[in-house]
Parts: C-alpha cells; sequence; structure tokens
C-alpha cells in the first residue's frame, strides 16, 4: 500500500436519498439475507448517471471516466451502505 501517496479522499455520492424502487424495497428487506448467502453475487441497482447530474456532458463525462464503476453493487457492499445511511438517519 502506498497510503503516503495521498492526501486525502473526496467521497461524493449520489445514492443519498435515493428514489425507493419496488427493486430497491425488496432488496433492503432481504440485505440481510443476501450479504450472509450471496455477499459477492451483483443483485444491487446502481444509482442511474441521470440521478448523477443534470448536465448530459457531464454525464457523458461520467460515463467515459474509467475509474467510474457503473455496474450493480455487490450485496454485501449494498447492505453495508444502506446500514450506514440507516445510522445516519438516527
Amino acid at each position: 500500500r502506498k497510503q503516503a501517496d495521498f492526501a486525502g479522499l473526496i467521497l461524493c455520492s449520489a445514492a443519498i436519498d435515493v428514489e425507493w424502487t419496488p427493486v430497491l424495497r425488496m432488496t433492503a428487506a432481504i440485505g440481510g439475507c443476501l450479504s450472509v448467502c450471496l455477499p459477492h453475487a451483483r443483485m444491487v441497482p446502481a444509482v442511474r448517471v441521470e440521478d448523477m447530474n443534470a448536465s448530459p456532458e457531464l454525464q457523458k463525462a461520467i460515463l467515459d471516466d474509467p475509474l467510474i464503476f457503473h455496474g450493480s453493487l455487490q450485496n454485501l457492499t449494498g447492505y453495508s451502505v444502506l446500514q450506514g445511511f440507516k445510522a445516519l438517519e438516527d
């Protein structure tokens, strides 16, 4: 690890206060079980690029950026993020 090469991290998330679709509600309801039984399966839908930014130019830049992951999240990651959001609400 080269931690000395990094001075900090800026983390932005469009996932805060996402629209709760039926798929997200179902996944959240069984998220604990999925995170244990199938932790590496990619079943948690990603945030749509249209929800990250309204500008078509920036949407294209997001889609073209090789450092931004665009697929579904692993169940364990999605469940961990959900638990973090719930902790923030409390």
